[in-house]
């Protein structure tokens, strides 16, 4: 019985196997997300300005009859566009992609993308206080210490800093343009959320604001992003019954 269901399932793979022609897939892209509206309808934090990020995906094609899917695994840089390259974060990632009217030179496309920070140049750095954008100066209060808040004078700080971003994931929806056989241009915009990791601190003029960091709790908030996608991708040919059949 069992030899019999061995048979079987190794008839059904190689059936399937048989309709499915699958190519190795270069992509690279930009891709910009901003705060989207649903952090003024929950209790999302908001993204006060925009992330750029440039990428490149790795992986493969799995051509249907009409369906186009592709599994990439991804690396990509990040930065701020009001303050590019002071601000680097490496992300590596897992992309899900479905094109639909395969057969078509124009067709939908559907995206599902998540990454997790490696490595970032902004660690402990200062964040704005309520968009989490980071290239900020801590926030100054002065204050007098003196009879009916007169002199002397004090100045204290408060800010957040930035940990990482463990996970950073989107929903895209778009259009894809087969230019010819392979080598497709695409559009995309959907809904996003990240998660971001911070501290934070207030301190007197002076103080050692780093030794206090050592002791004070990471905190995570979660941030809603419209995003948008603008890539190329190209799908090598494969000699031998695995050839891009689009």
């Amino acid at each position: 019985m069992r030899k019999i269901f061995l048979i079987l399932l190794l008839f059904i793979f190689t059936n399937i196997y048989s309709q499915i022609n699958i190519s190795p897939v270069v992509s690279l892209y930009e891709h910009n997300f901003r705060s989207s509206i649903f952090s003024e309808l929950c209790d999302c934090a908001y993204v006060g300005d925009g992330f750029l990020n440039l990428g490149i995906r790795l992986g493969a094609s799995y051509n249907l009859d009409k369906v186009q899917l592709s599994t990439f695994g991804t690396y990509q840089i990040e930065t701020i566009t009001s303050n590019a390259f002071q601000y680097n974060n490496h992300m590596l990632g897992l992309s899900v992609q479905s094109r639909f009217f395969n057969q078509r030179k124009f067709g939908l496309l559907i995206s599902i993308n998540g990454y997790g920070n490696i490595k970032t140049n902004y660690f402990l750095e200062f964040l704005d206080l309520d968009s989490y954008i980071a290239g900020h100066k801590p926030t100054p209060y002065i204050y007098g210490v003196g009879s009916h808040g007169g002199p002397p004078y004090i100045t204290r700080y408060y800010s957040n800093f930035y940990i990482n971003a463990p996970f950073v994931g989107n929903l895209l929806f778009g259009v894809d343009y087969k230019v010819f056989d392979g080598f497709h241009i695409n559009l995309s915009a959907g809904f996003g959320m990240r998660i971001m990791k911070t501290k934070y601190a207030e301190w007197n003029k002076g103080d050692d604001y780093y030794k206090k960091l050592e002791t004070i709790p990471v905190r995570t908030h979660y941030l809603s992003t419209m995003d948008f996608e603008l890539g190329v991708s190209y799908a090598i040919p494969m000699k031998s019954g695995g050839g891009s059949k689009e």
